[in-house]
């Protein structure tokens, strides 16, 4: 296993979330909703969030990651809880979802829609969603006119080019999406959940390392621990649930 699936695949989360914000969504998603029976969560990674949506729905969950190691977790999970017969896992980016068109009545994705870009993920989205489907998607975004150039410049480095926040939600309306509500993540999301157990996978696996490659590898992610401390909070991860217009 290399460094990086052996810091990831190890976390909580393989990004940004929390219980609390996925239950905050999830009850916004729910509120006028004529019926949930199927779900599909892209990007699940683990499934933190899966497991969630299952815990407090009856639905059907379709979870789509890349990585073979990570669905099985969420496979695990799912049967000790005994909520295998409303899964299904499929293999495969995100970018090459071969789905059945208008099949779901909600769609999910935490953190990961910026592999596809958020424009081109809606795009996808909307055709794999029933008539008045929704969706709930958390997208990093700047939330202030004009961010530190330190962290523009890492998020460059990173190929990642956020827009603000109201370029989103301009977004959704152009993608046919009615905008239901919209927040940003708690601090909790961001340190809890995954800088802080980042931060100390880091430390535990450095000790171990002697190849040069996998020491730039964990380099870099404490460059990136420094900026999260630095300027956290002008940008962020927002939440948007939205319907089909």
């Amino acid at each position: 296993m290399n460094i990086f699936s052996q810091v990831f695949n190890a976390l909580p989360r393989q990004g940004p979330g929390s219980t609390g914000d996925t239950l905050r969504a999830l009850a916004q998603v729910s509120e006028g909703l004529g019926r949930l029976e199927t779900m599909l969560d892209v990007g699940c990674g683990g499934g933190a969030q899966s497991m969630v949506l299952l815990r407090n729905t009856a639905a059907h969950l379709t979870a789509v990651d890349l990585s073979t190691q990570l669905l099985a977790q969420l496979e695990a999970s799912t049967a000790g809880e005994g909520f295998g017969d409303r899964l299904s896992t499929v293999e495969c980016s995100m970018k090459d979802m071969s789905l059945a068109p208008s099949s779901f009545d909600l769609i999910w994705s935490e953190g990961a829609v910026y592999i596809m870009g958020f424009e081109a993920a809606l795009e996808s989205f909307r055709t794999l969603l029933r008539p008045a489907g929704r969706v709930a998607v958390s997208d990093m975004v700047w939330l202030v006119d004009d961010p530190p150039t330190a962290a523009v410049e890492w998020w460059k480095a990173e190929g990642v080019i956020p827009v603000h926040d109201m370029e989103n939600r301009r977004t959704l309306q152009r993608q046919g999406y009615r905008l239901l509500d919209a927040f940003t993540l708690s601090s909790a999301a961001w340190w809890d959940s995954y800088l802080d157990p980042l931060a100390a996978r880091v430390a535990e696996l450095r000790p171990a390392q002697t190849d040069p490659a996998a020491l730039a590898v964990l380099d870099e992610l404490d460059g990136e621990l420094a900026i999260h401390r630095a300027h956290l909070g002008s940008y962020g991860y927002v939440f948007y649930i939205a319907e089909l217009a």
